[in-house]
């Protein structure tokens, strides 16, 4: 058993969390890049729902518990994602002019503003001419950092309290759109479900679960972690349940990620495998460029050894993306060396 305290961890180091996120970011080269993505093509989704609500655990103690001021924690947001995804967008929209003769200057505006999942409506972002369908997650997580920031602000004002009951209608808002999307109309529900509205609902769960645990401390069993985790993935693997897939795995992943400090010691020592870690640093490099090799693997049916030369290519290009551009431009505009565990 044990107990959760009133949860103001501090902001040193905590190795299994890149160990989740090295975790997150596997599951999606699993998907992509492997045959297990060909039977197990819920992998790369759940991959990234378990990014969402580590992003969602982190953010709730960064804004809501060590109360960094605004200023601060934009700053370090504005250092940690735009400067390489920015990157990433000259690489692939070059490259689209160049390989494809297309260039769509609304794409790119709305690509480079986090809005390219809005507009251009007329154009899918699943269906662009350029490798850029992963990153409406990225537009999903920065609307929910405007958020929580600004439910930050109102819990100095009004009080936690609001905003805890605050992150649960925002979480109802959300399932209610998510219904209204499934059945209205029935064929772009798919599309819709990238949205912030529909897919913010895991970041708010994992806040929502925070903030009402550090409010009244329960005691609870050391295996909960995992067997939240392991029913996660039971209902993303088994469920045909599209609604209770939609709600049940932001719940229970939510709950592993907020008492995952619990877990048994031989689970973090396993998060806090330096080979796994490594994946966590660097997680978001890798999340971006992946995308240019997992587009082109339609033209590639024919190649026995793609799969095996992209992964290879992947590490390599993320790890000079995250060592020679990502980490010294983050460390140079925060004015300070980077961090582990920040999001």
């Amino acid at each position: 058993m044990g107990i959760i305290s009133d949860n103001k961890q501090s902001a040193t180091h905590i190795p299994y969390l890149d160990g989740w996120r090295g975790i997150a970011i596997i599951m999606v080269l699993l998907a992509h890049f492997t045959s297990l993505g060909e039977k197990f093509n819920f992998l790369g989704e759940f991959g990234v729902t378990v990014f969402f609500v580590l992003s969602g655990f982190l953010m709730s103690r960064i804004l809501f518990i060590q109360k960094v001021p605004l200023s601060t924690f934009f700053r370090r947001r504005i250092a940690r994602i735009l400067p390489v995804l920015w990157l990433y967008l000259t690489v692939v929209f070059l490259g689209g002019w160049i390989f494809f003769n297309e260039f769509h200057l609304k794409e790119l505006l709305s690509s480079i503003i986090f809005l390219r999942t809005y507009y251009p409506e007329e154009i899918s972002i699943a269906k662009s001419y350029v490798p850029i369908g992963h990153i409406w997650s990225l537009n999903v997580e920065e609307h929910c950092y405007l958020l929580l920031a600004l439910l930050s602000v109102l819990a100095i004002k009004i009080g936690e309290t609001f905003v805890r009951f605050a992150l649960g209608v925002l979480a109802l808002i959300c399932v209610m759109f998510f219904v209204f999307y499934k059945f209205y109309p029935p064929e772009a529900q798919t599309v819709f479900g990238w949205r912030t509205e529909v897919a913010a609902l895991p970041l708010l769960i994992s806040c929502s679960v925070f903030l009402w645990l550090t409010k009244y401390p329960i005691k609870l069993p050391s295996f909960l972690p995992l067997l939240s985790f392991l029913g996660a993935f039971g209902i993303m693997a088994f469920s045909t349940s599209v609604f209770l897939s939609y709600i049940g795995i932001s719940v229970f992943l939510g709950i592993s990620i907020n008492t995952l400090h619990l877990a048994p010691a031989w689970t973090l020592v396993l998060l806090s495998n330096a080979v796994i870690r490594w994946f966590g640093v660097c997680s978001y490099s890798i999340y971006l460029w992946q995308q240019i090799f997992f587009f082109c693997k339609r033209y590639t049916d024919n190649w026995p050894y793609y799969d095996l030369f992209s992964i290879a290519s992947i590490l390599l290009i993320a790890s000079c993306s995250f060592y020679f551009f990502e980490k010294p431009v983050r460390s140079r505009l925060t004015h300070k060396p980077l961090k582990a565990n920040t999001i």
